[in-house]
């Protein structure tokens, strides 16, 4: 169930692990870190659009690409494997915020403070 945009991708995962699924018994915990990552990943990704200072999109992107790291991370202690659109769409955040973090890192160093 893959999307087609990264504010869907974003809102799946986010849904996928908060809404339509519960942890398997033994789960909660990491489970529960996954949940919380991926309202992280949610709630920072519209901050990434290009009408935001390049600090603040760098800043949200680090924060997206720690909170998929520790996500894609949980998930391998969980005794049930999600769907792997989910896996693939983690790291595929991952590797976008990334690039976003190279190609903004020079600017958002340079924003000039009134």
């Amino acid at each position: 169930m893959p999307r087609t945009t990264r504010p869907d991708s974003a809102l799946e995962i986010w849904d996928y692990f908060y809404i339509r699924n519960v942890p398997a018994p033994g789960d909660e915990k990491a489970w529960g870190v996954i949940e919380r990552a991926t309202c992280r990943i949610r709630e920072s990704e519209p901050y990434l659009h290009p009408s935001f200072a390049p600090d603040v999109r760098v800043r949200s992107a680090r924060r997206i690409r720690d909170a998929s790291r520790r996500a894609l991370q949980q998930i391998e202690q969980l005794s049930v494997v999600p769907e792997r659109w989910v896996i693939d769409e983690l790291a595929e955040l991952e590797a976008v915020t990334i690039g976003l973090i190279e190609a903004l890192s020079n600017a958002a160093r340079n924003v000039v403070v009134h």
